[in-house]
């Protein structure tokens, strides 16, 4: 489940990149 990645949280936790931040 590392497919849930979201361009604004990449990059920056490995394990709170699930988090659509934006």
């Amino acid at each position: 489940m590392k497919k849930i990645i979201v361009t604004g949280n990449v990059g920056r936790d490995p394990e709170q990149r699930t988090t659509p931040s934006g």
